[in-house]
């Protein structure tokens, strides 16, 4: 049998607010994510974030990680073991 088939992994099609400072709450939306919080990682640059307060396959809701630095970087986010990064750019304030 032959035939072809294609694999979707996880993307991310937008974030809000594009701006915040640590402990901001920041909604992710995209597809491919994994509902289940001990398969799904979020990180602002290298920092992981350790609160994910919502998650669905279409969206994740997540604190801005109090380790981040200030300044603009991508968003990464990790489910299933596949990672997918943000196009645009998130920036963490200051305080």
């Amino acid at each position: 049998m032959s035939g072809t088939f294609e694999v979707f992994g996880p993307e991310i099609t937008s974030f809000s607010p594009t701006s915040g400072i640590p402990g901001s709450v920041i909604t992710i939306n995209g597809k491919g994510f994994s509902p289940d919080t001990w398969s799904t990682k979020v990180r602002f640059g290298t920092v992981e974030a350790s609160s994910i307060t919502s998650l669905t396959e279409t969206q994740i809701k997540v604190l801005v990680p109090s380790g981040a630095t200030a300044g603009a970087m991508k968003i990464n986010v990790e489910t299933n073991g596949q990672i997918v990064t943000s196009k645009d750019d998130f920036t963490v304030k200051n305080q």
